[in-house]
C-alpha cells in the first residue's frame, strides 16, 4: 500500500470517529499520522499531530487505542528527532513519575531519557538510563530485550567504551535472533 493511501484510511478513520460522535477516539489515529509524517522527515507535521493525538487521549483515558505512555512516547521520539531534546526529557520523565505507567511505557521512557542525556554530554546519566532500560526489559522478552540493549550500545559508544559497546551488541544479536 501506498503512503498515500495510508493517509486516505486515517482519513476515513477520522470521519468515522467524528460521525460516531467519538472524537477522543481519533487519538491513535492521529499518532499513526504522525509517525508515518514522521517516517517522512515531516517532523513539524508530525509533532503537531502528536501532540493533538495525546491530547484527545489525556482528556479521554477509555478511548480505544495507544496507551497514554505509547502516545508521550511517540512524541517524545519525534521532540529528539527533531532536536527538542528538553520537551522530549520532560516526557519521558512524566512516564517515569506517573504511577499508572505499564512496563512499556517504562521502557520507552528510560530509552529516550538515554537518548536525551547522550545528545546532552552527560554520559554517566546515558548509561544509568540505559543500564535501568535493560533491567527493565530482561523479563519482557526477547524483542523488547533487544531495544534496550540497542540504546545501551549506542550510549555505550557514545561514550567510547567499546569493549562494553560490543559486550552489549553481541547480547541484542542473540537476544534479536532468538526472537526471529
Amino acid at each position: 500500500m501506498q503512503v498515500d493511501q495510508l493517509f486516505g484510511v486515517l482519513d476515513a478513520g477520522d470521519r468515522f470517529a467524528r460521525a460516531l460522535g467519538k472524537p477522543t477516539w481519533r487519538g491513535t489515529l492521529l499518532a499513526t499520522r504522525a509517525r508515518l509524517l514522521g517516517q517522512l522527515g515531516r517532523l513539524s507535521e508530525a509533532i503537531g499531530f502528536a501532540e493533538e493525538g495525546l491530547a484527545l487521549v489525556w482528556r479521554d483515558r477509555t478511548a480505544p487505542g495507544l496507551t497514554l505512555g505509547s502516545h508521550r512516547y511517540g512524541l517524545g521520539d519525534l521532540l529528539c528527532e527533531a532536536g527538542r531534546f528538553d520537551k522530549a526529557r520532560t516526557l519521558y520523565e512524566t512516564m517515569l513519575d506517573d504511577a499508572e505507567s505499564l512496563p512499556n511505557d517504562r521502557l520507552g521512557a528510560l530509552r529516550g531519557l538515554a537518548r536525551c542525556a547522550l545528545t546532552a554530554n552527560e554520559g554517566a546519566t546515558a548509561r544509568g538510563f540505559a543500564a535501568e532500560a535493560v533491567r527493565v526489559a530482561e523479563p519482557m522478552g526477547d524483542p523488547m530485550l533487544s531495544m534496550a540493549l540497542e540504546v545501551l550500545t549506542k550510549v555505550c559508544l557514545g561514550l567510547g567504551d567499546l569493549a562494553a559497546a560490543r559486550a552489549a551488541s553481541d547480547e541484542r544479536d542473540l537476544a534479536f535472533h532468538s526472537s526471529c
